[in-house]
């Protein structure tokens, strides 16, 4: 049984509300790594921690495998930075205050949105966080296979997207096959074939749900999804 011992890794923070999340990202050079943050016992606040891994038993495939892990603690009030040490030494991480975030929650989900949809190659599923890093699925019809890409924070503009969920509300009422958009707990209809006439009149709806799927499409095409 291999002994777990201290890795290295890249870190970001982010506060929402009273929950800081803490993640850690990097790549192992095989796959069949255990990674894990351990909070130290070390009775201070705001909490330390400590990036290790345990080494795969026997054989394992030889591809550079990523990793990303997470994990969260409470506070009253706000938390500026947050200590993690690993087999470099200890790094101070500043937390990202996340206007997003705590909308995202207030709202009853980790997520901030998900956009899912398909096109003449590929079938796919886009999760955007309130940091602005999203995880795509990606199914191509050309083969069986399904492929997940990462993007790091600050990738998407979260900012504009909140501030266009906000302004229409219930997506499921977007007066509308190919892309949709998840957000509180709603989905909305296809946002490539909104209708003109939005209803009941309501022209302020049809122009916020017109500027989200344009909003949408750009964000397909800088993530490379067509």
């Amino acid at each position: 049984m291999n002994q777990k011992e201290p890795c290295q890794g890249t870190y970001s923070a982010q506060q929402a509300g009273n929950v800081v999340t803490i993640t850690a990202e990097d790549s192992h050079p095989t796959g069949g790594y255990v990674v894990e943050l351990d909070r130290d016992q070390i009775f201070m606040f705001p909490p330390q921690w400590t990036l290790y891994h345990t080494a795969p038993p026997g054989f394992v495939n030889m591809l550079v495998t990523p990793f990303s892990v997470t994990t969260q603690f409470h506070a009253e009030g706000t938390v500026t930075e947050v200590m993690i040490a690993d087999k470099i030494g200890r790094h101070v991480v500043q937390v990202v205050q996340k206007a997003a975030a705590a909308a995202a929650a207030a709202a009853g989900c980790g997520d901030l949105a998900s956009i899912s949809g398909y096109t003449n190659a590929c079938t796919y599923n886009v999760v955007i966080q309130p940091d602005g890093s999203a995880t795509a699925g990606i199914c191509f019809k050309t083969h069986a296979l399904a492929e997940k890409q990462e993007f790091p924070a600050g990738t998407i503009d979260t900012k504009s997207l909140l501030s266009l969920l906000t302004q229409i509300g219930d997506v499921s009422k977007i007066p509308t096959e190919t892309t949709e958009i998840s957000y509180a707990g709603k989905t909305s209809g296809n946002l490539q074939s909104i209708q003109r006439q939005a209803s009941g009149g309501d022209q302020a709806l049809l122009q916020a749900s017109e500027d989200l799927a344009k909003f949408l499409q750009a964000t397909l095409n800088q993530l490379k999804i067509s």
